[in-house]
């Protein structure tokens, strides 16, 4: 077991602490406890609490000072023991053993890291003694936490703050015969362990408040801007304004890595630790010119290897002596003092918006200047695209409620969160109130992408730019009354003569069908006389408005270059002077006619209704400048489709200080970036 325990000190047959047998082999002790005599009935103890070298005397929680071997106090709440020379007296010990005769056990453990721990107790002989069990909190009086008396395993958690003592003492009066005792096996272990306590414990940011000057760039963000009258301005000239600088309130949470480091080179801090690593202490002490001024306010804690600000002997902290003896920390020393050196790297505090601090991690997942198929930030009608961490893709599925799939098996435990107001998306993988750190993966600063692939654009142009329109489908054989009205006074050649072409046609139901015994030549002047009527480049021949406001077109014939970008496979040739001709044909199902409309649509979209996107064959995908945008049918046409991207998408890990991690098998599972990947790993906690 690490940890401090009191001393066993023998001098004179002087037993301090009892018998104590610690076992290697399993985290815990085995302690044997037999009472020697007595002839009072206090449950007492002797330990150097107050760490200056001399044995005090400890009596039902209260310990009595030893004024360097002159007598002891009055009885108060003891508040820790360390292990300490211990220097006594024979006369002393005389004195003592006139009012307390005893000679009982007492066994220490002081915590390393704050946490939970399980405490369990294997009671094996208990000769009417009993083995108490007290937590012995800084600043206060010690605290029993349990009584065990009957041979049985006593379990019970408790939490505790690093430094900490958990003490196990033997209780017996004095109606209990000499050589009665308890044996019992003791065994502590974490069950929630506070990994990250040390971040941030020594310094504080000290930003000015306001400043007339702009702030670095790093800070900038930290500062609200406001123009104030001038009151130094030349009361010759019109008033002047001149800019002054508040700090935000909530700028603590806005402190990100860049801003700490800018800090410290501006000293803007304060000193607010008690603790301080050897090693930075030693390095201040060397070149400090009031060696004894420090002296008097610090002690050393041999077990954690640190330096601790206690004030003097009369409680005076003496602030401004410990102030200007860390004053001469160069910068790195600084940086060490603020920052958290874990097995990696030197971690600064930030701060959530409750005041907490924490340190992160952060891997790059992606990072966009425009939408792209297939990467992290891809958004959809569909899902959002997040990207591959640790060799798994992760995306967000749209099912009425955001869901994140990882490989495409749903994780029923990941939360998904969409900030409203800045559309940005937060996906909670790891919630520090259950795993200690808390991992999520951020999606920021979401635009409308310029790109969308070829189904999106079909889609687009049938379902926004061309939802109210209709086609009639004429051929050369049957006519609609609009597109025979168009024609009908165009010239068309017969049997050797120019003939109107209404002479070719005669009425058919709701339109007009091509006479019986109209020959080739005169087909050949009515389909140049469809090419001439048609919209100057367009397809279509008229587009009339409907009651219910749908657009209705009539088409019929069209060129080679239009049939083969439609779609071949719904016209049929038909013969021309100089070019080939195609018009829809006559076999047509309703299937084929479904598809030709939504073809007709798109062909149309993209050649004139709706010119603003060039084509990649390569790609397959669409494309529109940025600048039309600004275009208000260009910019809800990419929002109907959900066209979005996120400029980044990074997986983070914070590290709250005053985060539990639950303990398995001595190990703590923490996730890490490392070597720019996302891994798990699992920590070994420190030995107890």
């Amino acid at each position: 077991m690490e940890g401090f325990f009191l001393s066993e000190n023998e001098d004179s047959n002087w037993t301090i602490g009892g018998r104590v047998d610690i076992s290697g082999k399993e985290l815990g002790a085995n302690i044997g406890l037999t009472k020697q005599g007595s002839s009072g009935t206090s449950k007492s103890e002797f330990s150097d609490v107050n760490r200056d070298g001399f044995i005090d005397f400890i009596s039902n929680g209260k310990y009595y000072e030893n004024e360097q071997g002159r007598g002891f106090k009055e009885g108060v709440g003891f508040k820790g023991a360390k292990n300490g020379s211990i220097k006594i007296s024979e006369a002393e010990k005389r004195e003592i053993e006139k009012a307390h005769y005893f000679q009982e056990g007492i066994k220490s453990w002081r915590s390393p890291v704050s946490g939970i721990v399980l405490i369990s107790i294997d009671v094996k002989k208990s000769d009417d003694t009993k083995l108490c069990v007290y937590r012995s909190k800084r600043d206060a009086d010690s605290e029993k936490l349990y009584e065990c008396t009957d041979k049985k395993t006593y379990e019970f958690e408790t939490d505790i703050r690093r430094g900490e003592y958990i003490y196990f003492v033997s209780e017996t009066d004095n109606r209990v015969k000499i050589g009665a005792g308890i044996e019992a096996s003791i065994k502590i272990e974490y069950k929630k362990y506070m990994r990250d306590e040390l971040l941030g414990r020594n310094i504080q940011y000290l930003f000015p408040n306001k400043t007339y000057n702009e702030p670095e760039k790093e800070i900038i963000n930290l500062y609200d801007e406001e123009l104030i009258e001038d009151e130094d301005a030349d009361e010759d000239f019109n008033t002047k304004k001149r800019s002054i600088w508040s700090l935000k309130s909530d700028y603590l949470s806005l402190i990100d890595e860049k801003a700490i480091e800018k800090a410290l080179s501006l000293r803007y801090y304060g000193y607010i630790g008690k603790e301080i690593k050897k090693g930075e202490f030693e390095k201040l002490y060397e070149k400090y010119g009031n060696k004894s001024g420090i002296e008097n306010i610090i002690k050393y804690d041999g077990g954690f290897k640190e330096y601790i600000h206690t004030g003097d002997k009369n409680g005076n902290l003496n602030q401004y002596e410990m102030s200007q003896f860390i004053s001469q920390a160069d910068n790195q020393t600084l940086k060490n003092l603020t920052g958290y050196k874990d097995s990696e790297k030197l971690r600064y505090p930030l701060f959530y918006e409750n005041g907490d601090k924490y340190y992160r991690d952060i891997l790059k997942v992606s990072e966009n200047n425009e939408r792209e198929q297939r990467k992290g930030g891809y958004e959809s009608e569909e899902k959002i695209l997040v990207g591959k961490i640790r060799g798994k893709e992760y995306e967000i599925r749209k099912e009425g409620v955001y869901k994140l799939y990882e490989q495409g098996i749903k994780n029923e435990e990941a939360k998904v969160i969409v900030d409203k107001k800045t559309k940005n998306i937060k996906v909670l993988l790891k919630r520090k109130e259950k795993a200690g750190y808390e991992s999520y993966i951020n999606l920021i600063n979401k635009h409308i992408g310029c790109v969308i692939s070829e189904k999106e654009y079909e889609k687009g142009i049938v379902e926004v730019i061309q939802k109210d329109l209709d086609y009639r489908l004429n051929r050369i054989e049957i006519l609609s009354g609009e597109v025979y009205e168009r024609i009908k006074e165009r010239l068309a050649f017969k049997k050797g003569k120019y003939v109107k072409i209404k002479e070719l046609y005669e009425r058919y139901e709701d339109g007009y069908k091509i006479k019986n015994d109209v020959e080739e030549e005169s087909v050949l002047g009515i389909i140049e006389a469809l090419i001439d009527v048609r919209k100057e480049g367009k397809i279509y021949i008229k587009e009339s408005i409907s009651s219910g406001e749908r657009r209705l077109r009539e088409i019929c014939i069209f060129t080679e270059e239009e049939a083969e970008k439609i779609g071949k496979e719904y016209f049929e040739r038909i013969e021309a002077d100089y070019e080939l001709r195609y018009q829809i044909k006559r076999d047509i199902s309703e299937e084929e006619k479904e598809k030709l409309i939504k073809s007709l649509k798109i062909y149309e979209g993209y050649k004139y209704d709706f010119a603003y996107f060039e084509y990649d064959g390569l790609k397959k995908e669409y494309k529109t400048k940025r600048e039309n945008l600004a275009k208000e049918e260009v910019k809800n046409f990419l929002e109907y489709l959900e066209s979005y991207y996120y400029e980044k998408v990074e997986l983070i890990i914070e590290y709250p200080s005053s985060s539990l991690y639950p303990v398995k098998n001595g190990e703590i599972e923490v996730a890490k970036i490392k070597d720019g990947q996302f891994v798990i790993e699992y920590e070994e906690i420190k030995k107890i």
